[in-house]
C-alpha cells in the first residue's frame, strides 16, 4: 500500500511525531521516505525597504536554511536508524502547503504525513494551516499527526 511517503519537516513536536510515523510506515512497506522541509519566502529587495533592512533579512533567510537543513538531516539519520534505506531528503524556499503539493505531484506520492500544528506565524493562523491547505488539495492520501 505505501510506496512512496512524503513527510514534511519543520522541527516542531508535531512533526517529529509525524516523521516517526512516515519512518515506521517506510520500514515496514519497504516504501521511499521523502523527507520534504520548506523555509520562508518573504524577502523585499533593498529598494523597497533599505539596504540596512534587506541585509537583515537576508541573514535571517540564511539561518532560516540553515535551520532547515539541520531539521531535514537530523529526521534522515532517524530514519537511516530505524531502518529505512530509501530516503530523499528535500529543502525547499516557499510556501509551505504549496511545495508540499508539488512535491507529492513531481514525485508521484501515495501518502502526506504531517504534523497538525507546525512552526507557523501569525499569518498561518488567519489563512489557515498548512495540513488543512494540503489535505484539501492533494490527489493523494494525507494523515495528520497530532
Amino acid at each position: 500500500m505505501f510506496k512512496t511517503i512524503l513527510a514534511a519537516v519543520d522541527g516542531s513536536g508535531h512533526a517529529g511525531s509525524a516523521t516517526a510515523l512516515a519512518t515506521e510506515l517506510a520500514s515496514k512497506h519497504d516504501a521511499k521516505l521523502i523527507l520534504l522541509t520548506v523555509y520562508s519566502q518573504d524577502y523585499f529587495p533593498p529598494e523597497v525597504m533599505g539596504a540596512a533592512t534587506a541585509d537583515a533579512i537576508a541573514r535571517e533567510l540564511q539561518a532560516e536554511r540553515e535551520f532547515a537543513e539541520k531539521t531535514v538531516k537530523t529526521a534522515a539519520n532517524q530514519a537511516a536508524d530505524a531502518g529505512v534505506e530509501n530516503v530523499v531528503t528535500l529543502v525547499r524556499k516557499g510556501d509551505a502547503a504549496s511545495q508540499i503539493l508539488d512535491t507529492a505531484k513531481a514525485e508521484k506520492v501515495d501518502t502526506i504525513v504531517m504534523g497538525s500544528h507546525g512552526h507557523g506565524t501569525l499569518k498561518g493562523l488567519l489563512v489557515g494551516s498548512v495540513s488543512t491547505k494540503v489535505t484539501a488539495h492533494a490527489k493523494c492520501t494525507c494523515i495528520t499527526v497530532r
